[in-house]
């Protein structure tokens, strides 16, 4: 995604769970976010910055 934060922001206000409200530093220090398995029928779903 291009912004991290926004899509995060978007994808609660769906109505899906979030493990992250805002984003994090991963994996060569992209901003990302985790989706609650809950919310994704058990799969653990990442975003993350281009």
């Amino acid at each position: 995604v291009d912004n991290t934060d926004t899509a995060l922001k978007e994808i609660e206000e769906k109505g899906v769970r979030l493990i992250d409200k805002v984003s994090r530093k991963g994996a060569e220090n992209l901003n990302i976010g985790f989706l609650h398995p809950k919310s994704t029928f058990g799969v653990l779903t990442e975003i993350c910055s281009k």
